[in-house]
């Protein structure tokens, strides 16, 4: 192996290991911190909005979302795919879910119109940066979901090609066919 090439192998592998450092160490670290700041952002409102009197500091739905966004906030670290689906699997081993099920809906019952969408807004903010922590923060599902995404577009344009190819004159108006005179045509021809 010449000195060029020698040089040319170890960039390479240099560049590669960079790539996976960013992959696998820089992203993943990355999006927990967006995902922290963002979800302070959320929490800062919802603070704002207790403060304008729109929702009571010491209300039971005030509670309740500080206390999950302050959850999120402090297992970001640890919103992956993977554990997250090991807590559903778990929470429905155990019947866990219905207790927070219930206190979410006695809550909500107890709001105002007005009280429950202000409510409902800051839960449906927390829980959209939650979905796109899980599907954006792994670097893994990153590489994985373009190209899964894609099989299923070529999958579903493949059915569609494969059907109008069956029956090429299915779908064709009727009166289109009258209105043409295929036996003039066919007259014609001869």
């Amino acid at each position: 192996m010449s000195p060029q090439e020698f040089v040319a192998v170890l960039g390479s592998l240099f560049g590669l290991v960079m790539i996976w450092v960013a992959l696998w160490i820089l992203y993943p670290r990355y999006a927990v911190d967006k995902f922290r700041q963002e979800m302070f952002a959320v929490r800062d409102d919802l603070f704002d909005e207790a403060d304008s009197g729109r929702l009571a500091f010491d209300s039971e739905a005030y509670l309740l979302l500080r206390s999950l966004i302050n959850s999120h906030i402090r297992y970001a670290h640890r919103l992956t795919l993977l554990e997250f689906f090991g807590v559903i699997q778990v929470a429905k081993k155990h019947q866990l879910g219905a207790d927070y099920s219930a206190r979410f809906e006695s809550v909500q019952q107890a709001l105002s119109d007005e009280q429950r969408d202000v409510f409902m807004n800051y839960y449906l903010r927390a829980m959209s940066l939650v979905f796109r922590k899980l599907v954006l923060g792994s670097a893994f599902v990153m590489l994985i979901l373009p190209a899964l995404l894609g099989a299923i577009v070529v999958k579903h344009w493949i059915a569609r090609l494969l059907h109008i190819f069956e029956d090429p004159v299915e779908g064709v108006n009727g009166a289109f066919i009258e209105d043409f005179h295929l036996e003039e045509c066919a007259a014609n021809m001869a």
